[in-house]
């Protein structure tokens, strides 16, 4: 953590001492959840004492209504401190974690060519990933490949669903990636053929949208976003 972040942590923790909300991550309630994203443009986001977003959230709660078992081998892929923290602890410290460019990882690894054996792992997670990824399709057919038979995934995205198609564009500069994608760093944004593509590479998929699965009010409580959608993987 850098010195502007620890200096921003500790202003901001004193502001947050309440109960409005709750993080599914940290179980710590607060005033209400800080801004976060690209010029925090999303203003209830960020949880004050773990730093959770709202997708990690959404997956804490969603392993709580169906938890992992407890000796689970987990494949951790751009691995989030949020999550990981529950995944270990779950499994005892059964999670292997990999990516191509982070620093700190047990494997450095290309999620379109991973270094494991077919079948090796209970469960694999790419959570926020697969947008980054140029040959997604590979990447989904590799997680495939490494998920033992009956095994599970949780490879959330960004995600139109109202858009049938994802609109990609690998030509596509820095500004007009963020304008159609949301970030720099995003080669597309899915649209409902997220599920078909995922289909396409072996996986069984239910969709289900997140306002659907939990009352306003949660929705509030724990700084979930309206217009996610959470895929149900195996």
């Amino acid at each position: 953590m850098s010195l502007i972040r620890k200096v921003q942590s500790i202003i901001e923790k004193p502001t947050a001492v309440g109960s409005a909300v709750e993080c599914a991550c940290c179980g710590r309630k607060s005033r209400r959840f800080l801004p976060a994203g690209v010029e925090n443009k999303r203003p209830f986001a960020r949880c004050a004492w773990c730093s959770s977003l709202e997708r990690h959230r959404l997956v804490a709660l969603m392993l709580k209504k169906n938890p992992l078992l407890a000796n689970s081998r987990i494949l951790v892929i751009a691995p989030e401190i949020p999550l990981l923290r529950i995944f270990k602890d779950v499994t005892g410290g059964k999670v292997t974690t990999a990516d191509l460019f982070m620093a700190g990882v047990d494997v450095q690894a290309d999620i379109c060519a991973l270094p494991f054996a077919d079948g090796e792992f209970d469960v694999v997670v790419a959570n926020h990933v697969l947008e980054h990824i140029p040959d997604d399709r590979l990447a989904m057919k590799e997680l495939r490949r490494v998920t033992k038979a009956g095994g599970r995934a949780i490879l959330q995205t960004p995600l139109c669903w109202e858009n049938e198609v994802t609109d990609e564009d690998a030509q596509a500069n820095e500004a007009e990636r963020v304008r159609r994608f949301g970030q720099a760093d995003h080669v597309r944004l899915y649209g409902r053929d997220f599920v078909t593509r995922l289909q396409a590479a072996g996986w069984i998929v239910t969709a289900k949208e997140v306002s659907a699965m939990f009352t306003a009010e949660e929705m509030a409580r724990y700084g979930l976003e309206s217009d996610e959608v959470w895929c149900e993987i195996s």
